[in-house]
């Protein structure tokens, strides 16, 4: 059996190993805060990565997963299929519906019911029977907002006196014609310098026929139609004749004194 100052050396000796130990841990301890301290941390964790057992393994890249494909036997049933419900603002109105589904209709043009107005035309133009044209006298109309005058001739053309002042018309130098627009432009078409020329290319004028209508319209407009649906009260005809004389005529002679 062990004397008791045995047992006291031997507990010196482990109270002595105990504090070694614990002096050492603590240095250590101060030596790695002071490591962190004073030296970069990249190169203090190179230093210490033996002796703290900190291994670090080597980061795994990112692999790229392949995205599933879907099965195209599946189809989605109606209940999946998301329908977005629609907003009372989202539905068209009324009149909005009214409007694109029947557009107004454009303004047809015609005959005035009202078709009062006044016309002042010669009957009858007095020629030269060898003449081949003539210009006609002065053509007047007015009482209307637009006029729509037809011409028809039973043989020789009808040539504006101003075919270009910007009145809407067709068939200037033929034997048919129509022009319309406000009074004042159309008859100054007709008119022009030296008044609308009647031309015949293959004979005298004597005997020709000018069949003029003047209709009042809602708006100007060529159309053949309407020039049968004016009032016949202002159709007017205008006869070419000729003077009475003709080349054989003898001249009795004068005496002189």
């Amino acid at each position: 059996m062990k004397t008791f100052k045995e047992i006291v050396t031997a507990y010196s000796c482990f109270m002595r190993g105990r504090e070694e130990r614990i002096i050492k841990k603590a240095m250590a301890a101060m030596v790695i805060v002071m490591v962190f301290i004073l030296i970069p941390r990249s190169f203090a964790e190179e230093l210490l990565a033996p002796i703290m057992g900190i291994v670090q393994g080597p980061t795994d890249a990112p692999t790229d997963t392949p995205a599933p494909t879907p099965d195209p036997s599946v189809a989605p049933s109606p209940t999946d299929l998301a329908s977005p419900a629609a907003s009372p603002t989202d539905m068209p109105s009324p009149s909005q519906s009214a409007d694109s589904a029947s557009p107004s209709p454009s303004p047809t043009p015609e005959a005035q019911a009202d078709q009062s107005m006044h016309v002042m035309i010669p009957s009858v133009v007095s020629i030269d029977p060898r003449a081949h044209s003539v210009f006609l006298p002065m053509l007047m109309a007015g009482g209307m907002r637009t006029l729509l005058v037809c011409g028809y001739t039973n043989g020789p053309s009808l040539i504006f006196g101003a075919p270009e002042n910007g009145a809407l018309q067709g068939g200037s130098g033929t034997s048919t014609f129509r022009i319309t627009g406000d009074p004042g432009t159309v008859m100054a078409s007709l008119n022009g310098s030296m008044g609308m020329r009647a031309l015949s290319s293959q004979g005298g004028l004597s005997g020709s026929q000018i069949t003029l209508r003047f209709v009042s319209l809602t708006m100007p407009s060529i159309k053949m139609e309407l020039c049968n649906s004016g009032s016949p009260s202002n159709t007017r005809t205008i006869s070419i004749r000729a003077l009475g004389m003709d080349l054989n005529m003898v001249k009795d002679g004068v005496t002189l004194k």
